[in-house]
């Protein structure tokens, strides 16, 4: 069975700054892996090369045997991202609507208004599909942009510190989903945090460390 994902000796840097340096792992289906540092130890540099934003300077990754490169926008598709800064939610927009924009965007011609109810209840946004993203709290704005994510029904979904802006209860309601996401999917999962977010047995782990004046 071929990795959903598989990273080989990913380097990156900006400038003379090196911020990965040999980093490698693979991922099956229904895995997922926590990747963890301390802050400039490049895990969101890694999120945003394996979801086709950067390019990586050396290393290979693939996706289902197939090399990805950020030119491929076919292999893209198959990947969803929730960055952890999220600026890509029309604001002035209702939830629903960003969601419909997102869902047609990603190519989901036959995906309904029922879809996206599914989607909403399963992250607890239900109640908010009829507001302007504005005058929802930054929380629900992390949820709606996290569901986004899993729309697609993708092969990877990568989420950039799921837990910004959400309390206790709302942390526990992304675990959760992405744990339910994770049991019916053929799919794999890679989240960058600070804290402890696996819990399964199913969880890789993966350290970055600063390379900073190493």
């Amino acid at each position: 069975m071929s990795p959903v994902v598989a990273c080989k000796a990913l380097k990156k840097s900006y400038r003379s700054e090196v911020v990965l340096e040999g980093v490698s792992f693979e991922l099956l289906a229904k895995e997922a892996m926590v990747v963890t540092g301390p802050n400039g130890a490049g895990k969101t540099s890694l999120l945003s090369i394996l979801a086709g934003l950067v390019r990586q300077d050396a290393g290979e990754i693939r996706l289902k045997g197939e090399v990805f490169d950020v030119l491929k926008h076919r292999l893209r598709r198959n990947i969803g991202f929730a960055p952890a800064n999220e600026t890509s939610l029309f604001v002035n927009a209702t939830v629903l609507e960003n969601l419909r924009f997102w869902a047609k965007l990603q190519g989901l011609h036959f995906f309904g208004d029922r879809d996206i109810q599914r989607i909403a209840e399963e992250w607890g946004v239900e109640k908010y599909l009829n507001r302007p993203v504005r005058e929802i709290s930054s929380g629900f704005r992390r949820r709606v942009a996290l569901a986004r994510a899993f729309l697609h029904q993708p092969m990877l979904v990568l989420l950039d510190e799921p837990f910004a802006f959400l309390d206790n209860d709302n942390q526990e309601r992304v675990r959760l989903a992405t744990e339910s996401w994770l049991a019916r999917s053929s799919g794999a999962l890679i989240v960058s945090s600070n804290v402890d977010f696996a819990r399964g047995s199913h969880w890789k782990s993966l350290a970055l460390r600063s390379l900073e004046n190493v």
